[in-house]
């Protein structure tokens, strides 16, 4: 199919790509098919940072803004004070299958690596295996029906983004332990009424009056600072996962029958088991 007849899906493909939109879509313009994805994630890296060199098109104090940013995590998140840094980097895949019938269709696939050089055009060419699917397939042996094929990177590239999100929630999970326990993370402190001030500050637990809760810190608010920069994190992390499953949720409750047929049940238990599996 000449690129012409998909200029208009190109284009909106090209900017949920480049915008970083978490997106499953079907559509069937003017008796052709295109099946597409987006899964945006952020990948933890240990060393220097990696920088994406290309260019938005956007500033940002006069300078450039790449088109996936990267930063680096406080010390307090490292396991060990002397650790090598390590960097949070936005990342992107999306994937495109369109064509007129399941005879002929061609696949568009966009996978970010600038933050590891793990996955290569030419080591795919020259090992003959599937691009999209990260390699897993043969490109000897296709899959040639789209729908299946479809699929088939969809469920493998769930469970590569499925790994990435799974190395950033133990890290943070081991590291944000202590901050867990009571409303103000277990850093508050307060002096009973009738308490002699022996032994110094208590602490404060789920039970203790909020009006008798006293936010203990430094002269270089070091308590605050680490509060504020987890919970930013937190916070970005939590959005972009909720954007991604709202996304699926959608698609699963819009789309996904047009994969299905109704009475194929093993199919479609078979292809929920293995989504559910990794997810």
């Amino acid at each position: 199919m000449s690129p012409m007849l998909l200029l208009v899906h190109l284009r909106e493909f090209m900017q949920r790509y480049l915008s970083g939109t978490a997106f499953f879509g079907v559509i069937w313009p003017l008796q052709r098919f295109v099946l597409e994805f987006h899964m945006p994630f952020f990948a933890l890296r240990k060393g220097g940072p990696r920088q994406d060199e290309r260019d938005s098109g956007f500033e940002e104090h006069k300078k450039c803004m790449p088109v996936r940013r990267y930063g680096e995590l406080e010390n307090f998140l490292l396991d060990a004070p002397d650790d090598a840094p390590e960097f949070v980097h936005e990342g992107q895949i999306s994937i495109l299958v369109s064509g007129y019938d399941e005879w002929f269709w061609r696949a568009y696939c966009f996978v970010d690596t600038h933050f590891e050089s793990r996955e290569s055009t030419t080591e795919y060419l020259d090992s003959q295996r599937d691009a999209p699917s990260g390699g897993v397939l043969w490109s000897e042996t296709p899959i040639w029906n789209p729908r299946q094929y479809f699929l088939t990177v969809l469920a493998i590239r769930f469970r590569w983004i499925t790994k990435e999100w799974a190395s950033i929630a133990e890290k943070l999970n081991r590291r944000l332990r202590k901050y867990v326990g009571c409303p103000l993370f277990g850093l508050s402190y307060w002096i009973p009424d009738d308490a002699e001030l022996i032994g110094g500050w208590q602490e404060t637990n789920v039970f203790t009056p909020i009006e008798r809760r006293v936010l203990f810190d430094n002269q270089s608010f070091d308590v605050t600072r680490e509060l504020t920069a987890a919970l930013e994190l937190l916070r970005l992390l939590h959005n972009a996962l909720h954007i991604l499953i709202q996304a699926w949720e959608t698609f699963e409750d819009r789309e996904l029958h047009c994969f299905l047929q109704e009475e194929d049940d093993v199919l479609r238990k078979a292809f929920d088991d293995d989504i559910a599996g990794h997810c």
